[in-house]
This record gives structure tokens, C-alpha cells and sequence, in this order.
């Protein structure tokens, strides 16, 4: 993808004087508010259950009713969430690290240094799949317990990008060359 003007002056203010932006993109609108569905959905219908149940109990409380309405609106917090922050989230890499705009107002950039990388995966849903996406996710060493003891790995996600395997073997490219002018190898 060419990157435009306007994606570019996005990263313009942290970029190094000797930094240039490869690739640049905003995820697929449809794709990446479809990464809200599954909860919305599994949620909604857990909560029109409960509805359901406490409409067919002679002796239902006022309260079984109160809770399957909360169910079902908190449900569409994720939804809601992905639709509200979607205008404001960019992906792109340059020749030195990989940055990451997302927040509410657009305020919110992660960088990650081609040095913290440890590990990167495509990940292609059957959502993904349907509307031509992918993910690409880098994990860069930082874990959280699980409930049931694991160490769980944390993966910082490039949503719904064109072209993921394309993305990710450029990406592959232009981290080896950083390594082998920084390193010398």
C-alpha cells in the first residue's frame, strides 16, 4: 500500500530524522468492528436467556430482569468501544520500529523497537478470511499470570490489514536489514 499525506502525518512527530515510514495503514473498517462480534454476541444471547427464563417463571423477580437488560447493554461495550476508536487507528513500520496509533481521541501511539521483538504471527480468522484480512501480532517478551497459573503471553495486534503474509514477509525484510546494519552481521 502507498501510504497518503494524511497517514503519514499521523507518526510525523516521533519519527527520527533519519526514520522513513515503509508501510502505513488503517485496518479494514467492516473487518475490525467485526473483532467486537464475538463477545457482543455471546453475551447479547446469554442475557436474552435470562430474559427469556425469568418471562417463563411465574415467580420471577424485578431483579432476574434488571439483570439480563444490564447483560445485554454492557455487551455492546466492546462493539460500541471498536466503532468509536476505529477513526483513530493506524499501523506502520519503519526502517527502525514498528508503531501503533490507537486511543478514543487518537492520542495513544505504541512503539515497539525492532530489537523487542521476539516473535511475529499472522493470524487469519474465518471473519478475516470472508472479508480478505489479517492480523499481524508481535510479542516482545511481556507476560501476565493466568487465572489457573500460567504464564500467559501479551501480543500487540495489527487488526484487520490487507495482504497479512505480504505485510509480514516485508516486515521480516526491512527488520533484517536493521539488524544487519545495527549489528554488522
Amino acid at each position: 500500500m502507498k501510504p497518503n499525506s494524511d497517514q503519514m502525518s499521523v507518526f510525523d512527530h516521533i519519527l527520527d530524522p533519519d526514520e522513513r515510514i515503509v508501510w502505513i495503514q488503517k485496518p479494514r473498517f467492516k473487518p475490525y468492528l467485526a473483532g467486537g462480534l464475538e463477545i457482543f454476541i455471546l453475551l447479547f444471547l446469554c442475557g436474552a436467556f435470562i430474559l427469556y427464563f425469568a418471562a417463563t417463571q411465574k415467580d420471577a423477580t424485578q431483579g432476574l430482569y434488571w439483570i439480563s437488560a444490564a447483560i445485554m447493554v454492557l455487551s455492546t461495550f466492546k462493539l460500541v468501544w471498536r466503532l468509536l476508536r476505529f477513526k483513530h487507528v493506524s499501523y506502520a513500520y519503519t526502517n527502525k520500529r514498528i508503531l501503533i496509533q490507537r486511543g478514543l481521541r487518537g492520542k495513544r501511539i505504541k512503539v515497539i523497537e525492532f530489537d523487542q521483538v521476539v516473535e511475529i504471527t499472522v493470524d487469519i480468522t474465518s471473519i478475516d478470511r470472508y472479508y480478505g484480512v489479517g492480523s499481524i501480532k508481535f510479542f516482545t517478551g511481556e507476560t501476565t499470570p493466568s487465572d489457573d497459573g500460567r504464564i500467559e503471553k501479551l501480543y500487540v495486534d495489527m487488526d484487520a490489514i490487507d495482504d497479512p503474509f505480504v505485510v509480514f514477509a516485508n516486515l521480516k525484510d526491512v527488520m533484517s536489514d536493521y539488524k544487519t546494519l545495527s549489528y554488522g552481521a
